[in-house]
C-alpha cells in the first residue's frame, strides 16, 4: 500500500516540475524570439520533457501557457508586495504615504525580479513582450498581472495626491508601468548609452533615479494643454501625415 503511495507522490512530484520547468523554458523562448514565435512544441523542446505533448497535456493551449506564466509571476511578485503594502496600510492616519514611499512598495517588487533566480532579465523581457506582441485576447491576461498593481497603487496614490484629478491619476500610472517594465527590459542598454556605460553593477543607483523619476512623473501637478502645444501637436502630425502621402506618390 505504502508503495503504491509513494508511486503516487513521486509521480505528482514529477508532473509539478515538469510543469515548472516547461513555464520557465516558454518564459525564455518568448523574452527573445516573441509570443508569437514560439510554440508549444519548441517550448517541449526547451524544456527537455520527454512526452513531446507535455505542454499540451499541462496548459491545453499555447494561452493556456501564457495565462500560468502570468499566474507564475504574479504570485510571486504579489507575495512579495504584499507586505509592503500592508506596513504603508497600517502606519497611522496622522503619517501622510507620500508618494515616493507607495512607489517603492508597489513598483519595488517588479524590479526585483530581476534577481530572481530562475526568472531574471527573461521573465521581464516577457512581461514587455505580452504589453507589446498581443492583441485583445491577450490582453485580457496581461490585464490580470497588471490590474491589481495599478488598482492598489491608484487607491494608495489617491490618499497620498487627494487633489489629483483621478483620470490623470489613472493615466500617469499605466504610463509608468509601460515605462518601468520596458525600460527595465532594456536595462542592459546603460552600459553602450548615447552617455557611454552608465551601468553601475550591483548599486542601487539606476533603481532609485527610475523610482525618483516615476515619483516625480505621477506626482506633478496637472495643467491644461496650452494653445502651443496643440498647435505644436497638429503641426507635427500634419508634417507626418503629407511626408507619407508624397512617399505614397512618388513610389
Amino acid at each position: 500500500m505504502s508503495v503504491g503511495i509513494d508511486r503516487v507522490r513521486i509521480r505528482a512530484a514529477e508532473s509539478i516540475s515538469t510543469r515548472r520547468q516547461l513555464i520557465l523554458a516558454a518564459m525564455r523562448l518568448m523574452a527573445e524570439n516573441g509570443i508569437d514565435g514560439v510554440s508549444l512544441r519548441s517550448v517541449n523542446a526547451a524544456a527537455g520533457a520527454r512526452n513531446s505533448s507535455a505542454a499540451h497535456y499541462h496548459f491545453g493551449s499555447k494561452l493556456g501557457l501564457i495565462e500560468a506564466i502570468v499566474q507564475t509571476l504574479e504570485h510571486d511578485v504579489a507575495a512579495v508586495r504584499a507586505p509592503l503594502v500592508e506596513q504603508l496600510r497600517s502606519r497611522p492616519s496622522t503619517q501622510k504615504l507620500t508618494p515616493r514611499e507607495i512607489i517603492e512598495a508597489t513598483y519595488g517588487p517588479f524590479m526585483g525580479l530581476l534577481f530572481h533566480p530562475e526568472y531574471g532579465l527573461p521573465g521581464i523581457r516577457f512581461l514587455s513582450r505580452l504589453i507589446a506582441d498581443t492583441g485583445p485576447e491577450l490582453r485580457v491576461v496581461a490585464n490580470k498581472l497588471t490590474g491589481p498593481l495599478v488598482h492598489e497603487v491608484f487607491e494608495l496614490l489617491q490618499e497620498a495626491l487627494p487633489e489629483m484629478p483621478p483620470r490623470v491619476l489613472k493615466m500617469r500610472i499605466l504610463c509608468s508601468l509601460i515605462n518601468l517594465i520596458n525600460g527595465m527590459s532594456d536595462v542592459t542598454a546603460l552600459e553602450t548609452s548615447p552617455f557611454g556605460d552608465l551601468s553601475t553593477p550591483g548599486s542601487l543607483e539606476a533603481a532609485n533615479c527610475f523610482i525618483e523619476y516615476i515619483t516625480a512623473g505621477i506626482s506633478a501637478p496637472p495643467g491644461p494643454m496650452t494653445d502651443q502645444f496643440i498647435k505644436q501637436s497638429r503641426d507635427i502630425i500634419r508634417i507626418y501625415s503629407e511626408s507619407g502621402q508624397n512617399n505614397t506618390q512618388a513610389s
